[in-house]
Formats: structure tokens, sequence, C-alpha cells
């Protein structure tokens, strides 16, 4: 009988490690169903495109489909509000942009999620300098005779973006405070109608992307400066706004993903050695992020969020100064 006891105390002991064992077993054994992709943007575009070809990347590393799942709205908003109340699984996930986690919380009152407090960052995929472009007519070559025009004729010259607080919008309102220049903002609906307007002269300025290297190529706009930290081989001879003296303008857009807060730890590092692992091979570089213009990142989660942070404090304070009110 003290035998047949002793046994059943053991059993009881083993069953009970077992009851405990699947969340630990189906976490390592992360991911073992599809992972969602949520994108805020229409299907067909930049964004949308450089998320499949990730997923693709670690369907084939992970042997799990990678569902890229298009959730427009709002300004990015409604597919960040869906990610922000799904399960911390690692299941659900976000590809972001700036405008998405440091630009929003600032301009809309009734905004559902912080984004400092309801996601974990995973990695930053890659940044995209903009550069300051100008129609033909504009009689200024470089950015010095620019800002001596714009200073001469205070208001007269048009700026494009993609609309009220987008990132042009803000690297605009950003370069003015610096220069001490005062321009007329025109907003549209995304990067095809500014193009249409810069080239109809409807619009004399704006801060651009990879769009514009053509453009600038065949002597349809004229570069002035690049927001990053140094030249880019797709525009040539365009000079930095640091070259030009003006160290702190920051004209620079970043896409990455993140996961809801609450995702554990192991799920992340996962999540961001797979990403990272695509992110820096020469070969998906080459193929997929040069051509967006995109300077490839593949940071630590870290490093991710110091950016968030940093990118809040930087356009709160361009906000503020512009007086640009929320929506």
């Amino acid at each position: 009988m003290h035998r047949i006891a002793l046994a059943a105390l053991v059993l009881l002991g083993m069953l009970a490690q077992a009851a405990q064992a699947p969340p630990a077993q189906a976490q390592d054994a992360y991911p073992n169903r599809p992972i969602r992709l949520v994108v805020p943007y229409p299907a067909g575009g930049t964004a949308d495109a450089m998320a499949r070809a990730l997923g693709q990347e670690l369907m084939v590393a992970w042997g799990q489909p990678v569902v890229v799942e298009n959730r427009p709205g709002a300004s990015t908003i409604i597919g960040a509000e869906f990610v922000a109340r799904s399960a911390s699984d690692g299941y659900t996930l976000l590809f972001t942009t700036d405008s998405t986690l440091t630009i929003n919380p600032m301009l809309h009152k009734q905004l559902s999620y912080q984004p400092q407090k309801d996601f974990a960052p995973i990695t930053v995929i890659g940044y995209q300098d903009l550069v300051l472009v100008v129609h033909p007519s504009v009689p200024a070559r470089t950015l010095e005779e620019f800002v001596a025009l714009a200073k001469a004729k205070p208001g007269t010259l048009n700026y494009g973006s993609f609309g009220n607080g987008s990132q042009p919008h803000l690297a605009m309102e950003m370069f003015s405070q610096l220069a001490g220049i005062s321009l007329m903002h025109v907003p549209s609906k995304g990067i095809a109608q500014v193009l249409t307007d810069l080239l109809s002269d409807t619009v004399q300025t704006a801060f651009v992307g990879v769009s514009a290297a053509g453009l600038i190529r065949d002597g349809k706009v004229r570069g002035l400066a690049m927001g990053g930290d140094q030249r880019s081989p797709l525009f040539g001879d365009v000079p930095t706004f640091a070259e030009k003296g003006y160290p702190q303008m920051y004209a620079r857009a970043w896409w990455g993903i993140v996961a809801p807060a609450g995702t554990p730890g192991d799920i992340i590092e996962k999540l961001n050695i797979g990403l990272n692992r695509v992110i820096r091979d020469p070969q998906f570089q080459e193929k997929r992020m040069l051509p967006q213009g995109l300077d490839p990142a593949g940071t630590s989660p870290a490093a991710f969020a110091e950016l968030i942070r940093e990118d809040a404090k930087r356009w709160a304070k361009v906000i503020e100064l512009a007086g640009i009110r929320p929506e």
C-alpha cells in the first residue's frame, strides 16, 4: 500500500508538471500557425510590397505563412488600433511608419492607442531620406539661393505635402523654422498629386522621396538638399542639409514592425532575429530595399524604442512652433 501511495504521488507530480508544460512548449515552438502582418495602407503601395516581401522570406525560414492584411484608413489609425487590441501572442504584428507612432498621437484628439505603451518594438526595417526639390521655374539653384528668395518674398512660394501632419509637411515646417522663412502649405492626398502639382508649377517646392530620383535626373525638378546623414547615390550630387549649414535638419522617414504590448520577450527576440536576418541580406537589400530608396536598418528592440521617443519629441516641438492643430 505504501508503494502504491508513493507511486500515486509521483504520478500526480508528473501530471502537474505536464499541465504546466503546454504554454512553454507552445512558446518554444513559435511560430506554429500563420502570422498576420497588418499594413495600415491600401494594397499595391510600397509599404504593402515591402511587407509581402518580408513575409515571403519569413515563411521560407519558419515554414509558416505570413499573411499580409491591409487595414487602411484614418491616417493609419484603423490598422494601428486593431493591432493594439490584438492578443499579445506574436501572431498579429503591425507594419508601421514613423507617422503612426510619432506624429498621429499629437494630431488626433481621440486616438485610442498610445504608441509607447500599447506596442512592443521589434525592429526598424529601413530609413528613407527625403530630398528638398524645386520646380525649374524657381530662380534658385542652391539651398542658399532658395532661402534668400524665400526671405525676399515671404509667403509667395507654395509647397506640397501628403497632407496635414504628414512627414513631408513637418519636414518643411522644421526647415522653415531653422532657416527663418515663410512658405505656403498646399496639402494633397498622396505623393502622386504632390508630383503632379510640382511638375505643373502649382507648388514650387516639396520634400519627396525616391520618386524624385528620375525627375531630378531628367531635369524636371531641381534637388537642393538631402535629409540624411550622407549623400544618396539615387540623387547624384545633391548635398545634405548638414553640408549646407543645417546640421539639426531632419527629413528622414522610417518603416518598422511592432507587436502588441505584452508580447513575450522570447517571441520578440525570435521575430527580431528573423526579420533582421532578412533585412541585412545583401540580395534582399539590392532587390527589395534599395530600389525603394530605403537605407536598410535592422535594429534591436531597445534602439527602435529610443528612436520612437526621440522622433516624438522632435515632431512635438515642430508641431507646437508651427501651430499645427489636431484633427
